[in-house]
Parts: structure tokens; sequence; C-alpha cells
């Protein structure tokens, strides 16, 4: 049914409101400044929740949680081995009557059972743990605390403060900033730890409970516990064990987030990067719009100009670059420069079709008047009327090759090229020669290399037809016509045709190629002279040349042709 739906919201168009709606929002609604500048908010965007994601990566990654607590693990094993092996001993019972300094042994009763030595314990734990992340507590088997960290002092120097001064403050804007963002990650990341760990942590109660299960089950009880703020803290109790008797227990615990200050300094990094990064591109992003929206809009007022044909005050000139606009700017400015041709040999057409088909209007016109008038003999009459004809004949002539010259110039403007086999294709223009009246022979001398041009095999064809009827229509019987091609290089062939003709006056060299332009005389009916033309009109379509040159055969004097085309490369 959905796809029902959209099938009919498409084939009603854009009046339907909702994909009316859609196409407002298309890029290409908006000018090219816009566009840059959406694209690069939309990169920003983009690049925003990469950031995040990111930093989604720094506050969850759990690594730093587990090597922290494997090290804490480790020097857990250390205080609780090195109490084991070092703080357990007999303490001397002295008799009641004597004094407890005297040094004589018969004041000495008897020695007590081994015991967990409290100065040794506090002494060591104060020499290599007061000043870690972690907090310890020593108690022995008589729940009884030796040391703990927390109440232990850590040095007996002391500091003078002004009551006044902001403690972690600075008058620099940068430090500030650094810390507020810093403050702001490590508050998120607590937030975002605690949640995680809350569910599988328990409410802590007290330490002794935790000391009475120790000693119970005779091993290492690792939690976590939160307290009353909901803090997530991370315990680990381990007895002390001597020939397996507990002397006491060993409770390290610290918070299971820390304000990770170079995690932060990381993100605060990374975050200014992509500010630093973003305006940057914004930046650019602007300088450099003009550089691609101004060539365009000179195209689009150039384009105006040339539309409208009004002179502007100011003159505009197309944009001069290397690259794709250059390209666009270069194409407008060869369409131009090429309509502007074919609007000149429209006019220059239009005149020439004028002028030929005056002449025989005007003969026409001559005769009728001589004929109405009656002022002539019946002999000069038919000769008149002879006249007549053969101007009727050749103006049939001169408007049949009027329209198909028209039908190719169209043509060669919307013909499709394909690659053909030139040295293919002239054995095949020789072969279609095999029988005329006049007998005329068609010499082929290429070589067996396959040499590609593009073109369009109908209109290459018909140049050659072109050249090869007028050779014949002026040779006697069983002359000889020569065709010759050879490549002049890895770009261009060169294709010439030879005959046995009179030959064409090189100063007409470039005559015989203007439209309606013949030098027979005598069969000037037959001939409009709009062969040549077309042809060389073919040959240009396919980027080559055409001309008349000297015959360098002895065999061949008449009219020579050269056709270069460019190859396939």
């Amino acid at each position: 049914m959905i796809l029902n739906l959209i099938k009919y919201a498409l084939a009603m168009g854009p009046g339907i409101h909702g994909v009316s709606k859609f196409y407002k929002f298309r890029l290409s609604n908006y000018s090219l400044t816009y566009q840059l500048l959406i694209i690069n908010l939309i990169t920003a965007f983009i690049g925003f929740i990469s950031l995040l994601v990111f930093n989604f990566y720094l506050i969850q990654d759990d690594r730093n949680i587990l090597i922290e607590y494997d090290s804490t693990l480790l020097k857990v094993n250390k205080i609780s081995n090195f109490l084991s092996n070092n703080a357990i001993s007999r303490v001397p019972l002295f008799n009641e009557n004597c004094d407890n300094n005297t040094e004589d042994q018969d004041c000495v009763i008897n020695i007590s059972e081994p015991t967990l030595d409290p100065t040794t314990t506090q002494q060591y734990i104060m020499q290599n743990y007061l000043q870690t992340n972690f907090d310890v507590i020593v108690y022995n088997d008589g729940w009884v605390k030796f040391a703990d960290t927390e109440d232990m002092y850590i040095s007996n120097e002391v500091s003078e403060i002004a009551i006044d001064a902001k403690i972690g403050t600075s008058d620099n804007f940068i430090d500030n900033y650094r810390q507020f963002y810093i403050d702001f990650f490590n508050k998120f990341r607590k937030n975002f730890i605690k949640n995680k760990y809350i569910k599988v942590a328990q409410k802590f109660r007290s330490e002794i409970n935790l000391v009475s299960e120790t000693i119970k089950n005779k091993k290492i009880i690792i939690n976590k516990f939160y307290n009353n703020e909901k803090d997530i803290i991370q315990i680990i109790s381990s007895p002390v064990l001597y020939n397996d008797k507990i002397y006491g227990v060993v409770i390290v615990s610290y918070p299971l987030v820390h304000n990770n200050y170079n995690l932060g300094l990381n993100s605060y990094n990374l975050f200014n990067f992509y500010i630093f990064l973003v305006l940057i591109i914004l930046f650019i992003s602007f300088f450099f719009s003009k550089s691609l929206v101004s060539p365009i809009k000179t195209l689009s007022k150039l384009t105006l100009i040339e539309r409208t044909k009004i002179k502007p005050k100011i003159t505009f000139s197309y944009p001069v670059r290397g690259d794709e606009i250059g390209t666009l700017s270069n194409e407008i400015q060869k369409m131009s420069l090429d309509l502007k041709t074919q609007i000149n040999q429209l006019e220059k057409f239009a005149a020439d079709v004028s002028h030929e088909l005056k002449n025989p209007l005007t003969s026409l016109q001559s005769a009728n008047e001589l004929i109405l008038n009656d002022n002539i003999a019946e002999k000069d009459k038919d000769i008149l009327n002879k006249n007549i004809t053969k101007d009727i004949k050749r103006m049939n002539k001169l408007i049949s090759d009027i329209s198909n010259f028209t039908q190719i110039k169209a043509e060669i403007e919307t013909e499709s090229f394909e690659y053909i086999n030139i040295n293919e294709f002239l054995i095949d223009v020789a072969n279609s020669y095999n029988e005329n009246k006049k007998n005329i022979k068609i010499e082929i001398e290429t070589n067996d290399q396959k040499l590609y041009v593009a073109a369009n095999k109908d209109k290459l064809s018909q140049v050659f037809y072109n050249l090869i009827d007028n050779s014949i229509s002026i040779l006697s019987k069983n002359q000889n016509v020569f065709i010759q091609s050879r490549s002049l290089d890895q770009k261009n062939i060169e294709i010439k045709v030879y005959d046995q003709g009179k030959g064409i006056p090189l100063k007409d060299a470039e005559k015989i190629f203007y439209r309606f332009y013949t030098d027979r005389d005598a069969d000037k009916g037959d001939h409009s002279g709009l062969g040549l033309s077309i042809s060389r009109e073919i040959v240009n379509s396919f980027g080559g040349v055409i001309k008349l040159v000297k015959s360098d055969r002895r065999l061949y004097p008449g009219a020579c042709f050269i056709i270069n085309l460019p190859l396939k490369v």
C-alpha cells in the first residue's frame, strides 16, 4: 500500500504538497555560495558527531580501570606477603611485680603466641603507601585497626595562603577555559561510569563486616561498593596468613573513577582542533567560493548579453582558468563563436541562394515578356522555349541541391560517430564503382594496418562519392581514378584522390569549395556547385581538412584532392 502511495505521489508530480516540499530542500535551489556553506556545515556536523563518538570512546574505555585494578591487586598481595613474613612476632610476657623496663630475665614469665606487630605494620605502611591513589587499612585478627593511611600525617610542612585568594583559579582565560573543559569532561565521565557500575555494586556498610568476612573465608574478597553519595569504590580485602592462620586483614580501597587529567586534556585538545579546523574550513570556503561563483556569474552575464544583444556599460571578458570552469568558459566561448559563424553562414547562404535563383528567374521573365509581346519570329520562339525549359530544369536542380545542402548541414550538427577502419572503408567505396557506364576503374593503394577514424560512415561515404562522381563526369571512357592512403604519424592519416582528367587550375583551389561555384559552364545546368562545399563541411565536422593540390603522379595529371583525418589514439 505504501509503495502504491509513493508511485501515485511521483506520478502526480511536484503539484503534490509533500513532493513540492521535498524539492524545496534540494541544494540546486540555492546559490553556489549557500550550497558551499551548507555542505561545509554538514561536514562540520559529521565531524562533530565523530568528535562525540571519540569522546564517548574515551569515557567508556575501561582499560585504565582494569590496569589500576591489576596494579592495586599486586600491591595488596605485596602488603599481605610483607606483613606475613616480617610483621608477625612473639611478644615476651613480664611478671607484674617486675619493672617493665628491667632487663632481668627472671621477670619474663613466658613468650606470647605469634601476633601482628603494630609498630612494624605502621612503619611499613607509612614509608610506602601514604601518597598513593588508594587507602590502606590494616586490622589484626582481633578487629583492632593498626594502620590507616587516611589518619596518618604526611608531613610537618605548613603552607600560608591568603584568605581572599581563589584556589584553583587564574586570570588567564585559556587556563580557565582548559580547566573548565577538563572538569566538565571528568564530571561527565564519572557520571557515565557510575551509572554503568552502580548495578553491580553493593551498599557499603562497615569495614568490620568486611574484616569479619575475610577472616571467616580466609581468602581475598574483591567487591565494588557505593557510598551514600553513590560514588563507586573498589575494595580489595586480603587476609594476612602465616602457617595457614590469619593474623590480620589488609583492606585497600580507591574510587573507581579518578579525575583523569591526561584523558581530559586529550579530549580538550581534540575539541579545540575541531573548532579550529571548522573555522579554517569556513574561512577557506568563503574565500574560495568567490573564485568559483564570480566566474560563473560572469559567464551567466555574458550569455545574457549574447542573448539580449544589449551592449553593457561594463565590458566583461571570458574567464581564463586552468580548471573545469576555464574549460566551461572556453566551450561557451566556442559555442558563441560557432553560433555567430552559423548565423553569418546562414545570411551568406541566403544571399547566395537569392543570387543563384535570380539569374534563371530574370531569364524566364525576359523570355516571357518577349513571347507575350509577340515581337519575335517563330524560329526564335523555339529557342526561347528551349531556354525556358533549361532554366526551369536549372531551378529544379538548384532547389533540390539547396534542400539537400540544408538537410546535410542539419544532420552534421546531430550526427553520431563511430570508429571506422579507413582502409577497409576505402576498399568498399571503390568496389561500389565496379560497374559504371564509362568503365572507369577505381584503383586503391593502402597498407594492411588497421587505422581507425571517428566519423559518421554515411557522411564520409558521401565525401568520396562526390569526389569520384565529379571525376567520372569529366573523364573519358576507360580512364582511371586512383586513391592512396597513408598514415602521416600516429595521429593523422592522409588520403589522396587522383584522376586522369584535364585538372582544375590551382588559382581556383579555394573557389571550388564555395557554394554554387562551378567551372563547367557547358554543364552548368546539371551542376549546382554545392557538392564540394558539402564535402568540406562534412570533413570539417570530423576534425579533418580537404583541399586541392597539384598532382604528384605522372599517370594522373588531373585533379588531386587531399583529405587529412585524425586517427583514433
